[in-house]
């Protein structure tokens, strides 16, 4: 296995090659499967290894929230993608990115450090080179460390891997061709980006939207019936196409940037949460406590005190 998952609590975590019965996800054909049951849950992970990278498939299901701390190879360029759940990635220089479902990041940095939440099934990939000649004089920084939404040519590309039929004497061919892609479409992402000054593909409509809330921020809730009549779309039409070139729909990106408004604060200040909530723009105390606790494993409280700096 490449790679060591360990814990503060029980230290390292050991992993076995039998196949459990509880596992009832899907099988990536050529992969070698590894199980660990921990924290009143488990861990399933599929990898491919070779000389020049790696593919992890991980899943993971805790009864509790818990931060793992991870020791891979020395990797020159990762893809960390959430397919499922949110999770927390942290790596090398000491940052830590929040990520949700449909979301990925790359970094130069070997991520070290991985946090899931309570109740929450979440299914990772991580893609790990160790060979990054063919794009050393790309320009990095318009996407590094980064949070953003899996490109559409991403996850077309990742649907095809998860169900490709190959045998086993193409299949290592395939995969090779599958990650230089991978990080060709992410790259080419990026050199349009500067070029256009704005993420490639996105209808101009769609991306007035993605404009109109984020320099409202706090101040102005729409409606979806609102921002579609704004931009000549019919309400289904904008709804899919944001979340198609998002990852999001227009009304869960105004949730999440109250939230993550919210989650800083407790961070940050001392702000009472029966005054933050308001603040965030709920109306009632409980549906901001179930929110926040939706999307982050815990509740304001419980994150203030484990975070607070």
């Amino acid at each position: 296995m490449q790679g060591i998952f360990s814990h503060r609590g029980i230290g390292q975590i050991h992993f076995s090659r039998n196949e459990p019965d509880s596992f009832t996800g899907f099988r990536i054909r050529g992969t070698t499967f590894y199980a660990a049951p921990v924290f009143l849950g488990a861990i399933f992970l599929q990898q491919y290894v070779n000389d020049s990278f790696t593919i992890s498939y991980i899943e993971f299901d805790f009864n509790k929230t818990v931060e793992l701390k991870l020791e891979f190879p020395i990797s020159n360029s990762n893809l960390f993608f959430v397919l499922k759940g949110n999770a927390v990635l942290g790596a090398g220089t000491g940052y830590a990115e929040h990520l949700q479902a449909g979301q990925y990041i790359y970094t130069t940095e070997t991520p070290d450090a991985l946090k899931l939440f309570e109740g929450q099934k979440a299914v990772v990939l991580l893609i790990s080179s160790y060979d990054n000649r063919a794009w050393d004089g790309l320009n990095h920084a318009q996407n590094f460390n980064c949070v953003q939404p899996i490109p559409p040519s991403i996850q077309l590309l990742l649907e095809e891997f998860f169900s490709n039929e190959y045998n086993d004497i193409l299949r290592g061919l395939y995969y090779e061709k599958i990650i230089a892609d991978a990080f060709f479409y992410h790259f080419l992402a990026v050199e349009q980006a500067v070029s256009d000054d704005k993420y490639t593909g996105i209808p101009e409509p769609i991306k007035a939207v993605h404009d109109l809330i984020l320099a409202a921020g706090m101040d102005t809730k729409f409606t979806l019936t609102e921002l579609a009549e704004r931009i000549g779309l019919s309400e289904s039409s904008l709804k899919k196409g944001y979340k198609k070139h998002y990852g999001i729909s227009p009304f869960d990106q105004q949730v999440y940037m109250r939230l993550e408004w919210a989650r800083q604060q407790l961070e940050t200040t001392v702000l009472p949460i029966n005054q933050l909530y308001r603040q965030a723009g709920y109306a009632h105390l409980p549906g901001f406590l179930k929110a926040f606790k939706k999307c982050y494993g815990l509740s304001p409280s419980q994150w203030r005190k484990q975070h607070k700096q």
